[in-house]
Order: C-alpha cells, then structure tokens, then sequence
C-alpha cells in the first residue's frame, strides 16, 4: 500500500507545502501529487495569514460532534459522505476512507485518513471535496459541481451528473487548444465593481475515463491514479493541456440534459436551447458543494447567490449523443452560443 506523503513524518512538521489553488494560498501537511507547488516547501514558522491550512490530525482528538445536518448516498444506499456541526466547525466524514474537521472561520481542515486508504485517495478527497467545501462557506462565493472552459477570454462552465460527460467536455476542450479551469470544482466570487462573476482557476489535472482517455489520444504513461476505487485517470504534467493562469467572468453556462426518466436517449445532432429560471435554480442546488443543508443563515446566503447567478449568468440545455465524433459540432453549438450570451451582456451595459 502507498503511504500517504507529508511534509515530515511525525508531529508537528517541520515544513509544509505550498499551493495556489483556487486562487488561494494553500499550506499542506500532504504532498498533493500532481499539483504543481507554488514554491519549494515553507517553514511552519511562515506567515500564514489568509491561507488554507491543510494539517494531518487524528479524529480521536476532535470534540464530539452532535447534529448530522447533510447526508449523500450511493444508488445503493449506502452512506457516501456525512457532516456534523460541531459549533463553529464541521466533521466531514467519508465512510472507511477519511474524515475531516472543517473550520471555515480559520480557513483550516484537518485530514485524519484510515490507514489502509492509499495517497491518490487521500489527495482525491482533499482536492475534490474538503476544500471546494470550505471554500463554498466564504461569504460572496460559491463552488459548483461543474468544468469549465476559457474562450476569448470569459469562461463557459458545463453542469451536470457524475458520469455524465464534465470531464470529457474539458478534456476535449483542452486538446483543441482551449485553456482549462477545473473539471469538477468551479469556485465563483461575485466581483461587485462590475457586476459579474468571475470564475477561478483549481489545479492542473483532469480526471478522464479510459474510453475517453482513448477517443482524446491521450498517452496513458501521462496518466496518474485517481482513486483506488475508481477507473478515472488524473492528467499528469506531460499531458499537453492548456489550463488558466488566473479568474474571467462567467459568461455561459451549459447543463447536460439527462432526459426524462424512462424517455429515448437524444439521437443526432446536439441541441441546445435556453433554460427557463426555475429549472436554472433547480440545476445550480444540485451543483452546489455543501457541509451544512440546515443552517439558516447558511442557506439565505446561498439562496441569494443562486438567484443572482440565474439572473445574470446565460443557461442553456444542451443535450448530445454521447458519441465522440459528435464533440467538434458540440464544440461549435458551445462557443456560438458563448458569443451570443457575450454580446447580450454588451448590449446590457450600453442601457
């Protein structure tokens, strides 16, 4: 079994690792594989001020925590994440994998893995579901199930299921040359001086299925682990990808259509069309990264976010056979309809 890596085994560490990520500073206990380090390894004694600490813990040590306020399940049933609040703070656990101790105020997550769970695992857990999650509590911000792309420098980002085709749309969008922000954890903040939302950047890896690993003639020695109970790959540093220096506004957003349930699979060229408000509100609850579905204040503040964005962000349906010679007319639907959704929001301005 691999070991999970660490600054320094032991307690306290002598020195951290230091990442940009999501346009934050991010300290670490846990070395997080492919990310690209935003420099050499930190003494503890740095300043540390406005950086997410991700620090190794033992959840022995943590208070007892009382009230469950979300739950996830598997198709099966079977419990895939859970948090609790434990007053200012909120265990996040992930069933025979790892728990984590997520304080928002502090900007602090603590990681305590079960010890047969190996590193990508680990590294998987915290990139893809422990940050995005404190993030998603920030006031003025929100993080999205969702890829997203840059062209012409705004961003269009892709919601939809898990397996439904994010990723793939990413990584087809990047091997044509466009630059990538994230295939699954899209952080927005609300830029108030221009009255539109910007979407940053989360690390430089995608996580692709090997049939689309395959269709996007991509090298699988360029290929990392994702997660040991998965067949996704994660993009290594010799992938040719392109991916975003920085945040853009938001100017478009696609949700995959899955169909009604029981109805044909769409058949022929991709479609897309306008969504009406109140499916947009429906779709972007679903994206949403969450510690705490009970909280008041929590949900105000989430709700006021969510109207806003249908308000001002363009949505369409786009529904498409999933057959890969189908994604260069996907593409073109896409970007025609980025264009459309970017002169809209000139003209608003001139108003």
């Amino acid at each position: 079994m691999q070991s999970i890596p660490t600054a320094q085994s032991g307690s306290p560490p002598a020195a951290l690792f230091e990442y940009l990520l999501w346009g934050n500073r991010v300290l670490s206990d846990f070395d997080l594989g492919e990310v690209e380090l935003f420099r050499d390894a930190v003494s503890v004694s740095a300043n540390t001020s406005g950086a997410i600490r991700v620090a190794q813990a033992a959840e022995q040590d943590w208070t007892k925590a009382e009230s469950r306020v979300l739950e996830y399940c598997l198709e099966d049933g079977t419990i895939w994440q859970e948090s609790w609040n434990a007053g200012g703070c909120f265990v996040s656990r992930f069933p025979g994998l790892c728990s984590f101790r997520i304080s928002p105020d502090e900007m602090r997550i603590e990681c305590a893995p079960q010890p047969e769970v190996n590193a990508p695992t680990v590294v998987h857990l915290i990139l893809d579901h422990a940050i995005p999650r404190l993030l998603s509590m920030k006031p003025g911000h929100i993080v999205l199930h969702a890829s997203a792309v840059q062209v012409d420098g705004e961003v269009m980002a892709i919601l939809g299921h898990s397996g439904q085709g994010k990723s793939t749309l990413a990584g087809w969008f990047a091997s044509r040359g466009f630059s990538i922000l994230t295939d699954d954890c899209l952080l927005l903040r609300r830029d108030e001086s221009k009255q539109q939302w910007l979407a940053y950047p989360s690390y430089q890896s995608v996580r692709l299925w090997p049939d689309s690993v395959n269709a996007l003639g991509i090298d699988e020695a360029s290929l990392r682990e994702f997660a040991h109970y998965s067949s996704k790959k994660r993009t290594g540093k010799e992938t040719n990808f392109r991916f975003a220096p920085g945040g853009a506004p938001l100017r478009a957003c696609f949700v995959l259509d899955a169909g009604d349930e029981g109805a044909a699979e769409h058949s022929g060229p991709p479609e897309i069309q306008p969504i009406p408000v109140g499916q947009i509100f429906v779709a972007l609850m679903l994206a949403v990264f969450r510690l705490d579905a009970e909280d008041e204040e929590i949900n105000r503040r989430e709700f006021e976010i969510l109207t806003n964005l249908a308000d001002t962000v363009k949505f369409w349906s786009l529904r498409y056979e999933r057959r890969y010679d189908w994604l260069p007319e996907v593409e073109k639907i896409m970007i025609d309809a980025l264009r459309s959704s970017s002169r809209e929001h000139e003209k608003g301005k001139l108003h």
